[in-house]
């Protein structure tokens, strides 16, 4: 009996172990968003806090051309002046609707949230900035509501962040205190300026999580020895799961297809590249894989010539296909110091997740072709 596969944004993870367990059972399997699992909970929330600063920087590149961005001068401009604005709303928080204010916690995750869907995202992020610049800060909250489930009555549905730190923190090694977590974010922040803090403090839930010497080894490398071919599809610009992760895994499986998608934002199907979609529903329908090294653009980009360009070198510290914990950095300082409280579930100091999957709208014109080295 053929168990066939697809795996999308958390999923992927488990899809490797499936595979691995039982190579000879796994039919067709489309890993979609993909990373390596042999990593340090550290290692993962690092490069992501590196690839959100990389959407970010790419995201305000793009408002610097637009009409209606808040924006000026240069991506570093930019840069600083949505620092300048996080670090102001720590100490003095702003407006954000009827009995609501927005603070630094969550404009960071609300700014963050809009990065997770590519430039799907990009116009309603330049309207929640500009809106909270002039001191509403409704949109950039509006953006955290809809991912964590807050409902207008201030209720909230689903259980999706307990879930997520029950299985994140039981998977992970023994991790060190506040003062480790301190030092990690001082140091994250260097190539990170804007998310590496908070990813870094982001971290603290799973520091007591399991009892104290508990040891878990990270998971190994998983080769899937004699599995029918697997279809892995990365995104040269997905802050959740990087680029680099998907290169790796496609050398670290013995069977694998790597195709790629040159665009931003978490996962590539059905995110407007019929070139993608194409490609993983003939593999699907009729088990015809493309050929390794293909490489496809968005749709509403087919016309922009693109230039070769060589698949990036795996990066140490490595990544991790669970979607990142976003905490914000003030709240888990400040509850982390002496006479603070550190818990879980405190809300306003509640670490976040992203696991909410953004459909790309599809477009209409293909682009795709097979490829060595060639973009599309």
């Amino acid at each position: 009996m053929f168990t066939e596969v697809f795996a999308k944004g958390d999923l992927p993870r488990f899809g490797r172990i499936l595979v691995q367990v039982h190579p000879f059972h796994v039919g067709k399997m489309v890993l979609d968003g993909v990373a390596p699992g042999s990593l340090t909970l550290e290692q993962s929330f690092y490069q992501q806090g590196v690839a959100y600063d990389d959407s970010l920087r790419r995201f305000i590149a793009d408002c610097l051309h637009q009409s209606d961005c808040p924006l000026t001068g240069t991506v570093a401009n930019g840069i600083a002046r949505i620092q300048k604005f996080l670090n102001d709303l720590d100490a003095k928080p702003i407006p954000a609707g009827p009995g609501r204010v927005l603070a630094e916690g969550l404009a960071t995750p609300g700014i963050y949230y809009a990065l997770y869907s590519g430039r799907d995202g990009w116009p309603g992020l330049r309207s929640s900035l500009t809106s909270a610049f002039a001191g509403d800060g409704s949109g950039l909250i509006g953006n955290v509501d809809a991912v964590y489930g807050r409902q207008p009555d201030g209720t909230y549905v689903g259980n999706l962040f307990p879930a997520f730190y029950a299985i994140t923190c039981t998977d992970t090694p023994e991790l060190g205190g506040p003062p480790h977590i301190a030092a990690l974010a001082r140091e994250w922040k260097k190539t990170a300026p804007v998310f590496g803090e908070s990813d870094a403090w982001s971290l603290l839930p799973c520091w007591h999580w399991a009892p104290v010497g508990t040891s878990k080894p990270a998971l190994p490398v998983f080769h899937a020895t004699g599995s029918a071919p697997i279809l892995l599809v990365a995104t040269t610009h997905d802050p959740a799961t990087p680029y680099a992760g998907g290169v790796e895994v496609s050398k670290e499986l013995d069977n694998a297809t790597l195709l790629t998608y040159d665009s931003d934002g978490h996962t590539a199907y059905r995110r407007g590249s019929t070139c993608i979609d194409t490609a993983v529903d003939a593999y699907l329908i009729q088990g015809t894989a493309p050929p390794h090294g293909t490489r496809c653009s968005p749709d509403s980009l087919t016309a922009t010539p693109h230039a070769p360009r060589a698949d990036p070198a795996p990066t140490t510290p490595g990544l991790h296909e669970m979607p990142l914990s976003l905490a914000s950095a003030s709240s888990i300082r400040h509850s982390a110091r002496p006479g603070g409280a550190v818990g879980r579930g405190r809300r306003g100091s509640t670490l976040r997740t992203i696991s909410a999957q953004v459909r790309g709208a599809q477009r209409e014109e293909p682009s795709c072709r097979p490829s060595s080295g060639t973009t599309m």
